[in-house]
């Protein structure tokens, strides 16, 4: 194992835990090569309840929304710090326009459409494994 990480999300409501899960059930199993470069938000996309997402607070320009898929961010932070402790080289990633308490201050990752995403590089074989915990 390279690297590992957990985030707490027990005090999320239904719909929050909801994209949570399903989140994480589209990025789990995904198993990565060499060379390759893993998107959280091509793996998490396309936010939309047909796709099993549910509408939950999300920050957007410094303000609290309702976002279908609200709540994601969370994965790709968790992804985030596993990655800091692991050997990838992270290829892109932007912070909240507000501060996250699920982790330490500059410790988050944001996704919203293609302009803020987490991008992960592998240098060895990874295959990643999601586990919710609420």
């Amino acid at each position: 194992m390279l690297g590992t990480f957990t985030t707490d999300f027990s005090s999320s409501g239904s719909a929050r835990s909801t994209n949570l899960a399903v989140g994480a059930e589209k990025i789990n199993g995904h198993v990565l090569m060499p060379g390759e470069v893993l998107s959280g938000y091509e793996c998490l996309q396309p936010f939309t309840n047909a796709n099993g997402y549910k509408t939950a607070a999300a920050y957007e320009n410094g303000q609290v929304v309702d976002s279908i898929g609200g709540g994601v961010c969370q994965i790709a932070t968790t992804l985030y710090n596993a990655a800091l402790e692991s050997e990838v080289e992270i290829v892109q990633r932007q912070n909240h326009s507000m501060i996250v308490t699920y982790v330490k201050p500059s410790r988050d990752a944001a996704i919203a459409g293609t302009y803020k995403d987490i991008k992960i590089k592998i240098i060895t074989a990874l295959h990643l494994c999601g586990g919710i915990y609420g």
